[in-house]
């Protein structure tokens, strides 16, 4: 966790210990059905973080140039400005494509043999300029009146006590949810607490910078937290999916827009998916935030909206390119027949959080079939190449990538 999420942790575990009046969560008091007003009201906090360069450590170039503070031969990714200060350490307006992957790239050893070690070390991030606080909290304790007190009272002492330890404050929320589960279900109620909408304009939501664009970040949407990881690897997916001026990029699970934003200005048009209507409207801002203009979305499950998307844009466009970044669930299997039925999609990126919906679904991406099993034969894929990354470092999850490619 972040030293800013922590600092927030222990402030707000303050508050609830030694200055509100109501209790603190306890889940094994509530079961399904029970009377909910017994299990408490302080439930959650979530802690969203924004900046405004992106934050990319360079690894050194060998173990033996690792020093303290990571070497001076590193240097950091940042998305804006000149910094005459920064000694060379920071790799202005450098573009995606410039990368230099390869340093970031641990070798591959045949089975039994020990992976080379990698340096550790590395100039620590830099603090947020923007920070988003959502409190979760049971309304069933409780008056209207008493939470709206108990809401302002802690916003009061989290801003006066993270100003004294030098931490950035720009919008407070609040979500109510009264259920037995932590997590509260699509809809819950969910509002800037009064006071606390940050700047005029902004409806309480931060940015934070990625790749060198900016993307807004609401209270619940979907945001890679490992921003620098994250910038590699659409970097590798926008290389393999090799758009040109011609290429209408579909990006599929869209999300909040990252991928197709980030490398639209390599594409003729994007079109994103996705079934979260939140997430589409912030794909939009987020397009318009970055003058991106060749970009549309469409809200809906992309089981249901993906077929006939792909007849109404197949017929114009000779040279489509699809990346899928689907939830831990995997591909519908109607997004999977629809993939393989359209032959102008000849390059598929596939990024997956779990590498087992990746081996089941590429299995039936590249495996010969028809249409409804009649008809002429459809031309499979192929898997080329295939990277990990460790976005998620200290866990045992990994972001699997695969290039696919169609079948001549």
């Amino acid at each position: 966790m972040s030293p800013t999420s922590l600092a927030y942790a222990a402030l707000t575990q303050q508050y609830i210990r030694t200055v509100s009046k109501l209790p603190a969560w306890d889940k094994s008091k509530v079961s399904a059905g029970s009377n909910e007003s017994r299990g408490g009201f302080w439930r959650l906090l979530v802690v969203r973080e924004g900046r405004d360069e992106t934050f990319l450590p360079l690894p050194p170039a060998s173990p033996g140039d690792a020093g303290a503070g990571g070497g001076a031969g590193d240097v950091t990714m940042t998305s804006q400005g000149d910094d005459a200060a920064g000694g060379g350490r920071l790799l202005r307006g450098c573009e995606m494509r410039a990368l230099p992957l390869e340093r970031w790239a641990v070798p591959v050893v045949a089975q039994g043999e020990a992976a080379p070690e990698v340096p550790e070390a590395e100039p620590a991030a830099p603090s947020p300029e923007h920070v988003l606080l959502m409190v979760q909290v049971n309304p069933a304790v409780t008056d209207e009146a008493t939470m709206e007190a108990e809401l302002q009272a802690l916003g009061s002492f989290l801003r006066e006590r993270a100003a004294a330890q030098g931490l950035s404050l720009t919008a407070l929320w609040v979500q109510l949810h009264s259920g037995v589960a932590n997590a509260a279900p699509a809809g819950a109620p969910t509002r800037v607490v009064a006071g606390f909408g940050g700047p005029e304009g902004s409806g309480g939501v931060i940015t934070d910078s990625l790749c060198q664009l900016k993307f807004r970040i609401s209270p619940q949407a979907f945001f890679q937290v490992n921003a620098g990881a994250t910038c590699l690897l659409y970097h590798l997916a926008g290389s393999w999916a090799a758009a040109t001026p011609s290429t209408l990029l579909l990006d599929v699970c869209c999300g909040t827009g990252t991928i197709g934003i980030s490398l639209a200005a390599s594409a003729k048009a994007v079109v994103g998916i996705d079934n979260v209507e939140s997430a589409v409207e912030d794909a939009k801002a987020n397009a318009a935030l970055n003058g991106v203009g060749n970009a549309s979305w469409v809200c809906g499950a992309a089981e249901k909206v993906f077929g006939r998307l792909l007849r109404d844009h197949a017929a114009a466009n000779d040279d489509i390119a699809a990346i899928v970044d689907p939830p831990r669930a995997g591909l519908h299997k109607f997004v999977l027949k629809a993939l393989l039925g359209c032959p102008q999609i000849t390059r598929l990126v596939y990024i997956a959080c779990n590498p087992d919906s990746l081996a089941r679904d590429c299995a039936i991406l590249c495996k010969p079939s028809r249409r409804e099993g009649i008809g002429e034969p459809l031309t499979p894929f192929r898997p080329v190449k295939a990277l990990a990354f460790d976005l998620f470092p200290h866990t045992p999850h990994v972001e699997s990538v695969m290039l696919l490619e169609r079948e001549l």
